[in-house]
């Protein structure tokens, strides 16, 4: 009887090009969330997963993105915070400092 061998299903898998590299990291450090990633990038969210799970560099490219986002968020919520945006004050204090509103019973 013939030996039976798996047949490849599905497309085959792609890797990332240093463009995607790239888009990848310009994307997430404007915020946007990994399914909008992959569509700009014309793929699935699996693949994309895959990519981030597999590859070093979509890995690092991501959180270089996601720290640049950071940064900028923090900057303007302090920026707001010192020009006296009573909100932005009061939730720097909460999530930076451990502020709380009301004491322990």
């Amino acid at each position: 009887m013939p030996k039976l061998t798996a047949m490849p299903r599905g497309r085959p898998q792609i890797d990332p090009l240093p463009e995607d590299i790239q888009k990848i990291e310009e994307l997430a450090g404007e915020g946007c969330l990994q399914i909008e990633i992959a569509r700009a990038c014309n793929m699935s969210g699996d693949t994309l997963h895959r990519w981030r799970r597999d590859f070093v560099e979509v890995k690092g490219a991501m959180q270089v993105g996601l720290a640049r986002e950071h940064k900028a968020l923090r900057s303007v919520l302090i920026s707001k915070a010192l020009a006296g945006d009573t909100v932005c004050l009061l939730f720097a204090l909460k999530a930076r400092h451990g502020y709380r509103e009301h004491s322990p019973v």
